[in-house]
């Protein structure tokens, strides 16, 4: 498997040109990348505290994510933040939190920045997001589907039902979509969560033919890691 080097910040950019788009921000096109999936509805999937390290010790527990690496493109890429909520925002709009100052849900309602869900639907790409209820609801009417899902204390089942509603997302006709994963993040490295995930990656598999970007939003609390994985591939190829 060859690894090249990213930032989060090159997400947003490397998507939309993907579609054609050209996406102004702090970061830069991966030209590869965005070769592989162009012309492909794709989902983005943002997985909460996946470390690079922890990418390499457990990728075999993840299902598909392995082979979805050795098949597609796989980057060790830099992280701009420590904690979810301005990691995500830097990773939907490329730019780093100093720029966004997105720190908390409620800032979004007073940041100007466009992310990249709102600029694809503003181009003419149907997107969706799905996540969390509070963060989701900020995305009603700028993009073209919003599922929230309610927090609970079974992060399992949260996760389960954020998949779930990807599949929804693709059934309604949106050529991107992004979602947001959490089980890894409140339970750590144990093999309820480890399965959990797995089974969320299995079940996107049935969006064969879609391109499928997978980013860690941070290393694991605690960690001194700068970097998480970042991987673009094709579902449906190599055997993912």
């Amino acid at each position: 498997m060859r690894v090249g080097r990213a930032s989060q910040l090159d997400i947003a950019p490397t998507v939309a040109a993907a579609y054609g788009l050209s996406y102004r921000c702090e970061g830069r096109v991966i030209a590869e990348a965005a070769r592989l999936v162009r012309g492909r509805r794709m989902a983005l999937l943002i997985i909460d505290a996946l470390g690079y390290r922890e990418f390499l010790r457990y990728g075999g527990r993840l299902g598909p994510l392995a082979s979805l690496a050795s098949s597609g493109l796989t980057y060790k890429c830099s992280v701009v933040a420590r904690l979810t909520t301005p990691a995500i925002a830097s990773i939907l709009c490329g730019l780093k939190p100093a720029r966004h100052r997105i720190y908390t849900t409620g800032d979004v309602y007073r940041s100007g920045i466009v992310s990249l869900p709102e600029f694809l639907s503003l181009g003419g790409v149907r997107s969706g997001v799905v996540m969390e209820s509070e963060g989701a609801n900020t995305f009603r009417g700028k993009v073209d589907f919003v599922a929230p899902v309610k927090d609970r204390e079974d992060i399992v089942s949260f996760d389960l039902e954020v998949v779930e509603r990807v599949l929804d997302a693709a059934s309604s006709g949106v050529r991107f979509v992004v979602a947001h994963v959490r089980s890894l993040d409140k339970l750590g490295y144990v093999d309820r969560a480890l399965d959990c995930l797995s089974r969320c990656l299995r079940t996107l598999l049935s969006l064969e033919g879609w391109g499928l970007v997978v980013c860690g939003d941070h290393p694991p609390h605690g960690s001194r890691q700068r970097y998480v994985p970042l991987i673009f591939g094709v579902l449906g190829r190599g055997g993912t």
